[in-house]
């Protein structure tokens, strides 16, 4: 039981850091709407790969609960 709470602890540890990159792209999307010039293959990409993270640490963790 104390292995399982600590597995979904660090689980939700490298999730919030991933999420919080998300806020910063959250800002970013907002400057966008304000006319504001972005790259946006980059900020794409940004994205793509910040949800790629977050897929690779539900996947990992799901193996090690398997």
């Amino acid at each position: 039981m104390n292995d399982d709470f600590k597995l979904t602890w660090d689980e939700k540890y490298e999730l919030h850091g991933v999420g919080s990159q998300q806020l910063f792209f959250n800002a970013l999307i907002m400057r966008i709407i304000l006319g504001e010039q972005v790259d946006q293959e980059s900020f794409v990409s940004k994205i793509a790969e910040n949800n790629k993270q977050q897929s690779l640490i539900k996947i990992k963790y799901k193996k090690v609960r398997d």
